[in-house]
C-alpha cells in the first residue's frame, strides 16, 4: 500500500511539476569580433616574465531579465511563474511567436546590466537547478 501511494505522489508531481519543454535558447543580440594586428610585432631581445591574460567578453549595455523556461502552452507556463513568485522572485509569463509555434516563456526580474543579472540567474540556476539563459531587452 506504501509504494501505491508513493508512486501516486510521484506521478501526480511529475504531471504537474514535470520538466518543462525548453524553446532553444535565443540568437545572440550581438557580435563581438577581436581585433587583429597589422603588423607582427617586432621582436625584443630582453626576456620578460609571462604575464597570465584572461579574455573577458564584454556585456552590452542595457536592461537584462532572466529566462527560467519556455512552454506551448500558457497554463504550464503560468505554473512555473506562479511558483517562482511564491519563492519570491518577480516572474511573468511573456507570449513569443517562433518559427516553431507560439510558446510562453517565463522570466524572472528586469535588471539594469548584465553584470546584476548574471548574479540572480547564477544564485537561481544553483538553487533550483535549472537551465536559465540571459535575454537583453
Amino acid at each position: 500500500m506504501r509504494k501505491l501511494s508513493l508512486l501516486f505522489c510521484l506521478s501526480f508531481f511529475l504531471v504537474f511539476y514535470g520538466c518543462p519543454k525548453k524553446e532553444p535558447p535565443p540568437a545572440p543580440q550581438a557580435k563581438v569580433e577581436e581585433a587583429k594586428p597589422q603588423e607582427p610585432a617586432p621582436q625584443v631581445k630582453e626576456e620578460k616574465p609571462a604575464v597570465k591574460v584572461e579574455k573577458k567578453v564584454a556585456a552590452l549595455p542595457g536592461t537584462y531579465t532572466i529566462q527560467v523556461a519556455a512552454w506551448e502552452t500558457r497554463e504550464d507556463a503560468q505554473k512555473l511563474a506562479s511558483f517562482f513568485e511564491n519563492k519570491g522572485f518577480q516572474a511573468r509569463v511573456e507570449e513569443a511567436d517562433v518559427s516553431s509555434g507560439r510558446w510562453y516563456r517565463v522570466r524572472i526580474g528586469k535588471y539594469d546590466n548584465y553584470e546584476s543579472a548574471k548574479e540572480a540567474a547564477d544564485q537561481i540556476a544553483e538553487k533550483y537547478k535549472s537551465n536559465i539563459w540571459l535575454v537583453r531587452l
